[in-house]
């Protein structure tokens, strides 16, 4: 991070937990940015009451709603939590692949793992703005998410001489 992070803002008040997943995951993977920061993790739209959109000409924005018991998670808040595990299993896979990069044996997962990571990002769409559409659906974020564990394993194991 720099002295000044640079930061992708954009409003929560629409509920699409796909694209949330992108952005906090694969979306700000691609783009280089610092951090991705979304409006409104707990905004009043009207008289208070956070279970009642109808109180007022506003909708209410939460990602988790207050209870006494503490935040009770939304669609939104799962969402966000699946795109930072995505992040994270990225972050796994490039450091594998640094450390694979000393390791002669590793050449074919390295080269597999290069590649899928190359498609991954002309696949995500980086404008100055924030992506207008999915670039996934349900079902690529469960295949994309397989193939990581798949390239880190790859990249993890050891080969045993008689093994070839």
């Amino acid at each position: 991070p720099t002295e000044h992070p640079v930061l992708c803002y954009w409003q929560f008040w629409e509920e699409y937990p796909l694209f949330n997943r992108q952005m906090f995951g694969y979306f700000l993977w691609a783009s280089g940015l610092d951090g991705v920061i979304p409006y409104g993790y707990q905004h009043f739209g009207g008289s208070g009451d956070p279970y009642d959109d109808f109180d007022h000409a506003n909708k209410d924005i939460f990602v988790a709603y207050p209870s006494k018991h503490g935040p009770v998670a939304t669609r939104q808040w799962e969402a966000c939590r699946a795109g930072i595990d995505d992040l994270r299993y990225l972050h796994t896979l490039e450091q594998a692949m640094a450390k694979a990069r000393a390791d002669a044996a590793k050449t074919d997962a390295l080269v597999s793992a290069e590649a899928f990571l190359e498609d991954l990002r002309r696949r995500i769409q980086i404008l100055p703005q924030v992506p207008v559409q999915d670039a996934f659906d349900a079902e690529d974020y469960v295949s994309l998410r397989r193939r990581v564990i798949e390239l880190i394993r790859a990249l993890h194991e050891v080969k045993e001489p008689n093994d070839e």
